[in-house]
């Protein structure tokens, strides 16, 4: 079962509940502070980190064994 964040909207009591979503969708969570079921879903930004990949390889030129250094090709 997943946790949510929740919001209370009579009392404003912000918590976290562990529920079925079947139990969320059908309004059976309550409240800890008043016991109503009047709930949001309170939703928070998630931290993703993306890894930089390596720069792109210089091309080279297939010809560079007859190029040289000084390949213009590439």
């Amino acid at each position: 079962m997943p946790f949510y964040d929740m919001r209370c909207a009579d009392c404003a009591k912000d918590f976290t509940v562990r529920a079925s979503v079947e139990d969320k969708v059908q309004k059976r969570v309550a409240c800890p502070e008043c016991g109503r079921h009047n709930m949001e879903t309170i939703y928070r930004p998630v931290g993703v980190s993306v890894k930089a990949s390596a720069p792109a390889a210089p091309a080279t030129c297939p010809n560079a064994h007859i190029c040289g250094s000084a390949c213009a090709h590439g």
